[in-house]
């Protein structure tokens, strides 16, 4: 047997050799990914950026309701109810009220046509006619007249127009009672001042008598 020994033979053992030999790659996308959303955070609740975008949106809104209203601050899409001030819309007529405004028209109408014929007797005489036909004329007149007074009284007058009623009531007698003083200025006086005067204070009577009938809603 030989007396060479063979030297110590060098043995390899396998290492365990680690798969990612840069273990700090990974490292800078986790840090990247955390300054992104600390990014985010921040840049939310400074004013006037993330956070404001819901106020941004109700500003807009605001602005654009605004743009939409007229100069006075009305709202053109609204619908404007009528006004009633200063409207002459009639107030609701109850049936006695109707039938009450419908009899006093009917008296202005006559009293108007009594009016005419005194004014007629009036000129006939003046322009020379007879004094039978106008003391004829003028005494029918007087006594139409007085009549009619009579009626405008007996008129059954709605709760609500009393005071109506009493200035149509005192321009009726007025009228009456020119009638008569008409009668007695051609019959009694010498000069014609009092019949004249007589006649045109009549006028003034049927004037007032529809005025007022004017504003008792007839």
């Amino acid at each position: 047997m030989s007396g060479n020994r063979a030297g110590p033979t060098n043995v390899s053992f396998p290492m365990n050799v680690n798969p990612d030999p840069r273990p700090g790659r990974w490292l800078l996308p986790l840090v990247v990914l955390g300054m992104v959303a600390f990014t985010y955070v921040f840049v939310n609740q400074l004013p006037g950026e993330g956070g404001a975008a819901t106020e941004s949106t109700v500003d807009g809104s605001a602005a654009s309701t605004s743009s939409t209203t007229t100069p006075d601050g009305s709202d053109p899409g609204a619908t404007t109810p009528t006004s009633t001030a200063g409207s002459s819309t009639p107030a609701v007529q109850t049936p006695e009220t109707a039938a009450y405004i419908d009899a006093m028209r009917a008296l202005n109408t006559q009293l108007t046509g009594l009016q005419a014929e005194l004014s007629s007797a009036n000129a006939a005489w003046e322009a020379g006619g007879s004094y039978g036909d106008a003391q004829t004329a003028f005494t029918k007149i007087s006594t139409d007249v007085a009549t009619w007074r009579d009626q405008v009284n007996a008129v059954s007058v709605p709760a609500g127009l009393a005071d109506a009623h009493e200035t149509l009531r005192a321009a009726a007698e007025q009228a009456a009672t020119q009638a008569a003083e008409a009668l007695d200025g051609l019959v009694n006086s010498s000069g014609p001042e009092k019949r004249v005067q007589s006649v045109a204070r009549f006028d003034e009577a049927v004037s007032a008598f529809a005025q007022a009938l004017q504003q008792a809603g007839g």
